[in-house]
């Protein structure tokens, strides 16, 4: 790493995960470490002054911990989409004849969590600047720099269906197409479709670490950056590190099962993969009962559906109580779309979801698209089927 004694830049390099790669590449014999981050740490002479078990103090100590190390650490606070200062900073380095950049990890980023019909340009402008600006920056500025390596902290949310993460997966799979773009032109490049750590970085900080889709599960800092190192052996382009049950997975989102990309990681799809079976038999039960008593057989099964996501019986599920206010996320609400779409064969609108409603407010809305279904048809006798010759279909 970094052999001929050049700079390893890293962006959020304040960040957990910045920290932890930074820490990991002086361990395996960086010298000179540049931390880019937008707000920097204060005046050195200030350093002893910071509360330890703070947030700057950690990361003060880190730094400490890298110079320990045998390393030179310069913080620098600094947009990484903002061209101007970055190419300000790096002649800036140049002219003192500092290291010349020899690798880059670009780990800046900024999640948020919001549909895409409610977000704004400017929300999905701070979902971008970073990672798609910043990308482009420094693919742009060090063009002519002979790195070693040009790593950048892409996302499972590229790959998988993410709820409220559609301008965050955008962002992040322009890192995927930029690696693919580099190494076309013969230039270092990986992109890495990380899942969720579990110890550092944005999902921890946000507090959805815990909050994963089922079958979906956390990495501990080691392990991830063990990933890392291996495939930066084996030379790849893009590839995901992301711990996942494949059976629990599939199983929670039929849909995800059925999708020819991971076809291969899911296994084979069962022998009803449509889930016909069951949706027959629950959407005619209900089309077919008396009108006065779908909502009464509708309110019983949201009530089973929420109330198993919930971890509570349905009996203790207040049906008048707002679901957002008994801790329904939108992890569970996927997961109640995918459920009762695959029971009833209709199709649930995913923001009215997310909106938090009632039970008894989700009632008259199922009820409208159970009635929109057409009514089941009769089997055939046998022999009644008209015969089709091959091709005329």
């Amino acid at each position: 790493g970094l052999a001929a004694g050049g700079t390893l830049l890293v962006t959020g390099g304040l960040g957990g995960i910045g920290l932890a790669m930074a820490r990991r590449a002086v361990q395996r014999g960086a010298r000179q470490v540049l931390l880019l981050g937008r707000s920097g740490l204060p005046a050195r002479a200030h350093w002893d002054a910071v509360q330890p078990t703070s947030a700057e103090g950690q990361r003060i100590a880190a730094v400490r911990e890298m110079e320990a190390q045998g390393a030179q650490v310069e913080v620098a606070a600094l947009d990484v989409a903002d061209r101007d200062a970055l190419a300000a900073l790096l002649a800036a380095r140049a002219a003192r004849g500092a290291a010349p950049v020899r690798g880059v990890f670009h780990a800046a980023g900024v999640v948020r969590f919001e549909a895409l019909d409610t977000s704004t340009a400017d929300a999905l402008q701070l979902l971008v600047s970073a990672k798609v600006g910043g990308a482009w920056n420094l693919h742009e500025l060090l063009a002519d720099e002979p790195l070693e390596y040009f790593i950048m902290c892409s996302s499972s949310s590229t790959l998988l269906a993410s709820p409220l993460l559609g301008g965050y997966a955008a962002a992040n799979a322009f890192l995927d197409a930029l690696a693919w773009h580099r190494r076309a032109r013969g230039l270092a490049a990986l992109s890495v479709n990380w899942g969720t750590w579990g110890e550092v970085g944005m999902a921890v900080q946000s507090g959805h670490a815990g909050g994963l889709l089922t079958g979906m599960q956390v990495m501990d800092t080691a392990r991830a950056l063990a990933a890392l190192q291996a495939l930066l052996d084996q030379g790849e382009t893009q590839a995901a590190v992301m711990p996942v049950d494949w059976a629990a997975l599939a199983s929670a989102y039929p849909a995800f099962a059925r999708d020819p990309f991971f076809e291969h990681l899911v296994g084979p799809a069962s022998s009803d993969p449509e889930g016909t079976a069951t949706t027959r038999a629950v959407a005619t039960r209900l089309r077919e009962a008396p009108a006065a008593e779908r909502a009464a057989l509708l309110r019983s099964h949201l009530q089973h559906a929420a109330g198993e996501l919930l971890g509570i019986s349905a009996e203790k599920l207040e049906t008048g109580t707002p679901l957002s206010g008994m801790g329904f996320d939108s992890l569970m609400a996927v997961q109640l779309k995918n459920g009762l779409e695959a029971q009833l064969g209709i199709v649930v609108p995913m923001i009215r979801l997310l909106q938090g409603p009632s039970v008894d407010e989700l009632v008259p809305l199922l009820q409208e698209s159970l009635g929109a279904l057409p009514a089941p048809v009769p089997a055939e006798a046998p022999g009644a089927a008209e015969e089709w010759e091959e091709g005329t279909l």
